[in-house]
């Protein structure tokens, strides 16, 4: 649970958009409009985001998502979510707000970054809550790529991004739930990785137990 609570917190803050975060300097600023431009430029992509043993591996194309995780796959599309599980698989109508729901119904932990994709937020935004504070603390170099490495703090919860500096993409992001007087009470963080952004994606991508009779999906398990 652990891993979860911190990015459940994420979750619960409202998209804000950058004006109302309080920016450290210009610099700071121009490095986070950049990664939100990115993502609101952002039409295709695969990417795969890690937690400690956790891997969850993503196709994204604008109002769809599939993922593998796991003994777990599923796809989204046109208000269709569809899992295999145990090889059985399951289908039926949601919203895609509700998707991470179903996701934790059928034994995987939340994620919000292909939630907010797929619900056409930018990321940014969701990490940018009402009054909260953001600065820049240094750089490192990652896979030969410098790194922006941003800290946006608010009441209860401290983030911290480390950003690319060549497409702007978020590779690291780390979540502390902490308590009035600054101490961590959890801990959590994913690293994500990008291919293809903007590339074509094959649409057996988005394409899930091809000839296998579904199961309804409100009796997914």
């Amino acid at each position: 649970m652990v891993v979860g609570i911190a990015f459940i917190a994420l979750s619960q803050v409202k998209p804000s958009g950058a004006a109302a975060a309080f920016f450290a300097n210009a610099e700071t600023k121009k490095i986070v409009s950049a990664a939100r431009a990115a993502y609101s430029k952002m039409k295709t992509a695969r990417f795969t985001i890690t937690a400690g043993k956790d891997i969850k591996r993503y196709s994204f194309a604008t109002g769809k998502m599939s993922s593998a995780q796991g003994g777990l796959q599923w796809t989204f599309s046109s208000r269709r979510l569809t899992v295999m599980k145990d090889n059985k698989l399951y289908r039926g109508v949601v919203s895609a707000p509700n998707v991470n729901g179903w996701l934790i119904r059928a034994g995987s932990p939340p994620e919000r970054l292909p939630i907010e994709l797929l619900n056409g937020r930018n990321p940014i935004d969701i990490l940018l809550a009402p009054g909260s504070r953001v600065r820049k603390v240094g750089t490192m170099n990652l896979g030969n790529v410098n790194t922006d490495l941003v800290e946006i703090k608010s009441p209860g919860l401290r983030v911290s991004l480390g950003i690319r500096s060549d497409n702007h993409l978020i590779v690291d992001i780390s979540a502390e739930n902490t308590d009035k007087r600054g101490n961590v009470l959890f801990r959590s963080s994913r690293s994500v990785s990008w291919t293809s952004v903007n590339k074509p994606l094959p649409s057996s991508a988005f394409t899930l137990g091809t000839g296998k009779a579904p199961l309804p999906l409100k009796t997914l398990r």
